[in-house]
Formats: C-alpha cells, sequence, structure tokens
C-alpha cells in the first residue's frame, strides 16, 4: 500500500464500525485505529500532509474554514500510517479463538506508586514499591526542550516506565502513575490523542502493558500536590520536599479516601442545604441494600414469601472512595432505573476521574465543583470535589429537571461562586432545593413554565 492508493470510502466506514465494537472489549486494538480515521478524513482541508489535522494556528495562517461538508467522496487516498496500523491489527488478531482477558488474577500483584514532572529545562520522578523509593532527574536537551509541554510531561514518564521495565520491575505489577498535566492523562485513557507525537507515546505505553503484563493508572492530580510530594521540585533539581525529605508516597495519594474520610464537617454542609438533619452517607455494605431503597425489615407477599419492605427515606448520599467510585456509581444509576422516585447526591474527590465522571454527569440532573479553599473543604486538599445530584421525577411533563433552563441557571450559579464562598454556594442549593419540593405540588400545566423561566427558587 502505497502513499497514493486509493481505497473505497463505505467499505472504510464499514470496516472502522466493525474494529469499533471489537475494541469496546480489547481496548488495546483503540490506537490502532488511528489509521482508519485519518484516511476516512483525509479528503477535508484542515490536514496536513500526513493527513492529521492542523492546529487552530495553522487553520487561520491557511485562512482555512471549519466548513460543514454535505457529502464526502466515494474514495479516499490512505494515511501513511494506515499500512503499519493494519500491520499491527493482523499481528494482535492472528489468534483463531479470541483470547481471554485477564479481569483478576490470584496472584499477588506488585504495587508501585509514581509520580513524574517536566519543566522547560528539566524532569524528575519518584517511584517507591515494597523495596523503597527511587528518584531520577535530569535536563533536557535542545530537542527535549523545544518541545510542548504537553510532549515533555508525557514522555518524561514514558521513558521512565520504559527503563523500570528493562530492569524487570513492571512484570505482573500494577502501576499508579501520577502527573499534573491533564492531557497525559487524558490520551493515555482514551487511548489515542490528536497530537502525532502524544500519539506514538500512547502507542509505546499500551506495547509496554502488553510486553510486561503491566496493569498502568495514569492519574491527573492538582500542581499543589504534586509540589507538596516533592516530584515537582525533582525538575528543578530541588531535593528538599515531601518524599525527598522522608515523607511517606501514601500520603500524597489518597485513593482509598471518601469524602467524608478526608473532610467529616461535609455531612453537615449537605444537611444544612438538603435541610435533613439525620441525613447519613451510605457505607459500603448499604449500597445494595439501603441504597437500593430497601429497608432491612421484611414482609410477607401473598404467595408467603419474605421480601424486604421499601425504605421510607427518599434521599440518599454517596460518598465513595475514587477508587471504587465507578461501583458505587452503576449502583446508584441502578437504584434511580428501578426506583426513579429517589433523590441521589453523589461526592468523590476529583481523582480516577476518567472511571466515573462522564456518567456521573450523563446520569445526574446537575453538578458542580467544590474547589479547595473553604471551611468544609480546605486547601490540604487539593483536589476539587465533584458533587452531583439525581433528582426524582417529577409528577408530569417533561418528567426530569435535567437540561431545563432552571437547571441551567443553577448551574452556572453553582460555577460561578468564587473560591473559599462556600456559604453562598450552599444559599443556592437550599433556595432551589424548596423550588423542586414547591414542583411536586404545582399543576402540571404550571409546571413546564416555570422550568423553562429560568427560576430556581
Amino acid at each position: 500500500m502505497d502513499s497514493e492508493t486509493f481505497l473505497d470510502t463505505k467499505q472504510l466506514m464499514s470496516d472502522r464500525g466493525f474494529l469499533v465494537y471489537v475494541a469496546r472489549t480489547y481496548k488495546m486494538l483503540v490506537p490502532y485505529l488511528k489509521g482508519f480515521h485519518l484516511t476516512i478524513d483525509g479528503w477535508r482541508e484542515d490536514r496536513d500532509d500526513e493527513l492529521w489535522k492542523i492546529s487552530s494556528y495553522q487553520k487561520i495562517e491557511q485562512k482555512i474554514d471549519d466548513t460543514i461538508y454535505k457529502g464526502y467522496p466515494k474514495k479516499v487516498k490512505a494515511a501513511p500510517r494506515l499500512k503499519q496500523d493494519l500491520l499491527a491489527l493482523q499481528s494482535l488478531t492472528r489468534d483463531e479463538e479470541p483470547p481471554i482477558l485477564l479481569v483478576q488474577t490470584k496472584r499477588i500483584f506488585i504495587v508501585k506508586y509514581g509520580f513524574g514532572d517536566a519543566s522547560g529545562s528539566g524532569f524528575g520522578s519518584s517511584i517507591s514499591d515494597d523495596k523503597g523509593m527511587e528518584i531520577v532527574f535530569g535536563l533536557w536537551n535542545e530537542q527535549g526542550s523545544s518541545q510542548s509541554s504537553n510532549f515533555r510531561e508525557l514522555s518524561n514518564l514514558v521513558i521512565r516506565l520504559e527503563a523500570e521495565g528493562e530492569k524487570g520491575n513492571l512484570d505482573s505489577a500494577e502501576m499508579f502513575i501520577f502527573t499534573d498535566n491533564s492531557t497525559a492523562e487524558s490520551a493515555y485513557n482514551n487511548g489515542t490523542s490528536s497530537s502525532k507525537k502524544l500519539f506514538e507515546l500512547v502507542l509505546r505505553l499500551n506495547k509496554l502493558r502488553m510486553k510486561y503484563c503491566v496493569k498502568i493508572h495514569m492519574i491527573h492530580v492538582p500542581g499543589s500536590r504534586m509540589i507538596a510530594q516533592g516530584t515537582d521540585g525533582l525538575s528543578r533539581g530541588n531535593l528538599t520536599e515531601g518524599v525527598m525529605i522522608g515523607h511517606n508516597i501514601l500520603e500524597f495519594v489518597p485513593l482509598h479516601l471518601s469524602a467524608l474520610e478526608r473532610s467529616p464537617g461535609l455531612i453537615n454542609w449537605v444537611r444544612d442545604w438538603v435541610g435533613l438533619p439525620n441525613l447519613n452517607a451510605l457505607t459500603i455494605e448499604e449500597w445494595l441494600w439501603k441504597g437500593q431503597g430497601l429497608s432491612n425489615e421484611v414482609e410477607i407477599n401473598s404467595d408467603g414469601f419474605e421480601l424486604p419492605k421499601e425504605s421510607t427515606a427518599r434521599i440518599f448520599l454517596w460518598t465513595p472512595p475514587p477508587c471504587i467510585a465507578e461501583i458505587a456509581l452503576e449502583l446508584m444509576r441502578q437504584s434511580y432505573h428501578k426506583r426513579p422516585y429517589l433523590c441521589h447526591i453523589f461526592m468523590v474527590p476529583k481523582l480516577m476521574g476518567y472511571n466515573w465522571r462522564k456518567h456521573a454527569i450523563r446520569c445526574s440532573d446537575f453538578h458542580f465543583y467544590v474547589d479547595p479553599g473553604s471551611e468544609q473543604w480546605n486547601t490540604h486538599q487539593h483536589e476539587s470535589l465533584f458533587v452531583c445530584v439525581i433528582l426524582p421525577q417529577l409528577h408530569c411533563a417533561p418528567w426530569r429537571l435535567k437540561n431545563s433552563k432552571s437547571i441551567l441557571v443553577l448551574e452556572r450559579k453553582l460555577h460561578g461562586v468564587p473560591q473559599g464562598y462556600e456559604g453562598t454556594q450552599k444559599f443556592v442549593l437550599r433556595k432551589f432545593w424548596s423550588f423542586r419540593e414547591r414542583l411536586q405540588s404545582m399543576p402540571k400545566q404550571l409546571v413546564p413554565k416555570m422550568l423553562s423561566s429560568g427560576c430556581i427558587g
């Protein structure tokens, strides 16, 4: 396949659609679909010589408009990287029987925690396991310094992990790597990037996973946590902060702590705007019964079988640790699907958001963040607190408040609250909560008008 090969567009789209579904199970195939994407859309004007999308600055320089195209050509030119992607896919799918994926192993994993950071002139990383801490830092050469900050951040992590693999430190290990660059986290967890250089780095990480059978979690943390941990100073040659002076690295990775475990005063803040002084967060054990709207009492049905009674509670507070927030979210969604008259509040520190954030926003009626710096969520927390709410269904159309003008106004007010003004945020929520309760008693002709008016109280 040379650079002048032309392929049938509809057939390529069909093949890509099939592979997209296969890649939902075998996620390591995702990066190798890029050649299909580039080939199918390579006829558009905003492409470079290798059919990659050009930057916004290049569009302005070349005076390219974002035109809405009504059709596509019958045949498209093959992207230069399509051949190598096809060879990679052929190699990964050569087995006659679909390979079995490892979900859980009986072996004990070696768990490693690492932080990596890069500046304009230097880089540094610190990795800890049961054997101790290993620190690496240095300076970029002229070629490295000329690259973008996103490339330097991700390249620093890739180079360090490759070095760990060559030493045999990644065999059957589970690696938690932390970065303050959200682009690096997004590129790795999405399996792709619109940047050609970042895409190549992601490919190297995926090859690393297959070669050493290592599980890699790339997690974004705020820059303030990176500074406190000490790796931020490594990229500048500073060895007098955080783990460098004896602190345990586990102090800086609170993936196992819920929002209430990190800040117990949050419960009073929620009780205040909900108006329930006895509201308590669900424990992990209660997710499977109380969170589903059931009580611990039983009743006898007409066939003589014992069934659990429904709970009298109508509002439930979910506060999972970030590492299992995805499981809690799925159970919460099941509960609402079975009993749409219940209300759920979901609070979790903004860590490992790639596992749960998108689904939480989709299923909730509204969401907002509590930034560090308030009385109940101080600056030592570093990460913002994510809060989303699933409201009970209304008694009439439009049935859900989601996407109504009132909800959009509420979110704008909550997101616009300055840092440290948690009292204002609480006041807005309390006002809306009272308005929501009044909606249930309004005539059905009046409810849509109130929601479309943008009123929240």
